[in-house]
């Protein structure tokens, strides 16, 4: 590859992104994946897996959940005598980038996937790096990185009001301060003749406004910076994959994948379903947030594979059990597309830029505020004006 190829070029910021199939779905037409879809997993008992696997191929799962400190020491514990050159791996060395990372570990393991000619190149220009390398390059893949921070939400990116608005505000607040500072200096002509407070009392009366005056500045910059973030409320990406007769558990926090269990491609879906509630069963009872997802191939292509075969079929066997059949995978088509239809609104409203309408409602807002005190003022003089003449 050329010097000036995409995954050599410096990274950036990566953003958090929603743990919805909405989100994964829309990520994955983006970056030029085709033919599977991302679905929630409900319940971890083994007759929804068993129609999971039913409706079609599984490709893997992303597990959402919360790391353990404990596993992420097991780094150095894991066999090193283990051949992982069959697998994609990387290691996870930026935050927020476990979702893309995550998705690929599965995809980018799977022959049988369509991963289009961006992620082709991708996987050819780090076949030999080892996985921390591989996690370089995966961060400072622009591609990459722009496709994933377009489902953050541009409040996330861009986290400020526009300037018109700011400095509409900040004009409001000017004239606020104007008015406070006139009534200020009226009380202290209303003052004058009275006793003036000794200098004790002055310290004292300085000192508590100084101090109301910081607790107010403390108070405006918590509530700027919003709720402080604890270890507790991290959430990271881990993926389950079958690869070589084994499944594997792909961790970016951890210094190479995990074999877990071998397992015939028969009976993987199964033995993930284990390793998933063993992991789940390793938090504390009353510890929630957990997502499974599961990367499955396109239910609407499986379906119409389906449907040509049942119109094969009918062809050769002409009998009513066949057309109802027929009939009712057209009607199932229907319906998943439908839902696709839904999806991908939903997905285009997590990138939509809604900055430009929330400015001009700011504007709208701001300028009844200034009518209004506009209105005040003007009555206010009107009955001053009234109360000269009666006098």
């Amino acid at each position: 590859m050329t010097s000036d190829t995409p995954f050599t070029q410096l990274g950036g910021k990566w953003s958090t992104i929603e743990s919805s199939p909405a989100v994964f779905n829309a990520l994955m037409k983006e970056n030029g994946i085709r033919g599977v879809h991302v679905k929630y997993i409900f319940s971890l008992d083994q007759m929804s897996f068993e129609f999971l696997e039913s409706q079609g191929p599984v490709y893997g799962f992303i597990f959402l959940l919360k790391p353990q400190a404990g596993r992420l020491s097991r780094a150095e514990e894991l066999a090193e005598n283990v051949d992982t050159s069959s697998v994609f791996f990387a290691n996870q060395v930026i935050p927020d980038a476990c979702g893309t990372q995550a998705l690929l570990s599965i995809v980018l393991n799977c022959p049988q996937v369509d991963i289009g000619p961006m992620l082709n190149n991708f996987k050819e220009f780090t076949a030999a790096f080892d996985p921390l390398n591989k996690g370089l390059a995966l961060t400072n893949c622009q591609a990459l990185r722009e496709n994933h921070n377009k489902f953050a939400g541009h409040f996330e990116q861009y986290p400020t009001l526009p300037l018109s608005v700011l400095e509409a505000d900040k004009k409001s607040e000017s004239k606020d301060k104007k008015k406070r500072q006139q009534k200020q200096q009226k009380g202290k002509e209303g003052q004058k003749g009275q006793k003036r407070p000794t200098s004790t009392k002055r310290r004292q009366q300085q000192q508590d406004e100084e101090e109301e005056e910081e607790g107010e500045e403390e108070k405006e910059k918590d509530e700027e910076q919003g709720p402080e973030l604890t270890d507790s409320d991290a959430f990271h990406y881990i993926a389950y994959v079958h690869i070589d007769g084994y499944v594997w558990e792909l961790d970016g926090l951890q210094a190479r994948p995990e074999r877990l269990r071998a397992c015939g491609a028969e009976k993987w879906v199964e033995e993930a379903r284990i390793q998933l509630a063993t992991r789940m069963q390793s938090y504390d009872r009353e510890e929630e947030g957990f997502v499974v997802l599961a990367l499955v191939k396109d239910p609407i292509l499986v379906q119409e594979e389906r449907l040509t075969k049942a119109e094969t079929s009918s062809k050769v066997v002409n009998d009513n059990k066949t057309r109802e059949k027929t009939l009712d995978m057209e009607k199932e088509i229907r319906s998943l597309r439908r839902e696709r239809e839904v999806e991908e609104m939903e997905s285009a409203e997590m990138q939509a830029d809604y900055a430009p309408a929330i400015e001009a409602f700011l504007k709208g807002y701001l300028a009844l505020g200034e009518r209004a005190q506009s209105d005040r003022s003007q009555r206010q003089n009107g009955r001053k004006s009234s109360q000269g003449v009666i006098s």
